[in-house]
């Protein structure tokens, strides 16, 4: 692998990291809010493991899948 392809990788991973701390952060907003849990699209409740894997999840699985 060279210099680039190196540098490349190390780039978009440093991108996948941000994206993430990012929606970390917006999902603690929406928990001092008070609107930690509850659908963007529909208002109901995100399902407990649902959240427990993700944490950051904006979607119930209906809304999600379409």
């Amino acid at each position: 692998m060279d210099a680039l392809q190196s540098q490349a990788m190390a780039k978009a991973q440093q991108s996948r990291r941000d994206a993430s701390i990012s929606a970390l952060h917006k999902a603690l907003e929406r928990l001092s809010a008070g609107e930690f849990g509850y659908c963007d699209t529909c208002g109901d409740d995100i399902a407990r493991k649902r959240l427990e894997f993700d944490p950051s999840v904006r979607l119930c699985i209906s809304c999600a899948s379409g």
